[in-house]
């Protein structure tokens, strides 16, 4: 049941960035009942994977909302390890992983390919710093500028 004074979330106090110790925005108990922890926390105890934010917050997208909000924390916890599973299987079987923008490694090698431009040549620039920003006026900025593509060659890494 959505609070009268909530504007986050539609009301799920359990999703809410605001919510701190078991507590909604207004320093109101959101943990009712006898369980203890939030079903955040249960869920996390449950899920085996990597837990950095940005992994589970990729986990929790591919889930969606109503799925999760129909599981018990434990639950949501097991869904999210077999997401995590099938994701972690899945580039496995590919052999190779992009480690880098310009090299692969691959597995049955044990070993990484990478590109590297040859023959590339740049000059130093400086001009004045675009109007916008926190720079002062008449500001100058110095960079390298490409001026004759190369050519990629591709180097195993050891």
């Amino acid at each position: 049941m959505k609070k009268s004074y909530c504007t986050q979330n539609n009301g799920d106090c359990a999703t809410c960035s605001l919510v701190n110790y078991g507590l909604d925005c207004t320093n109101n108990p959101i943990n009712t009942g006898s369980r203890k922890g939030t079903k955040e926390s249960r869920a996390m105890a449950a899920f085996d994977g990597h837990k950095g934010s940005q992994t589970i917050d990729h986990i929790k997208s591919i889930i969606g909302p109503e799925l999760a909000e129909c599981l018990t924390g434990k639950q949501y916890g097991l869904v999210m390890s077999a997401v995590n599973r099938a994701y972690q299987e899945g580039k496995a079987s590919t052999g190779a992983e992009m480690v880098d923008s310009n090299a692969v490694f691959i597995t049955k090698l044990g070993r990484a390919i990478e590109w590297v431009e040859e023959g590339a040549e740049y000059e130093q620039v400086t001009e004045p710093v675009p109007v916008t920003g926190p720079f002062p006026a008449g500001a100058m900025q110095t960079y390298s500028k490409k001026v004759k593509d190369g050519k990629l060659v591709a180097r195993f890494t050891d």
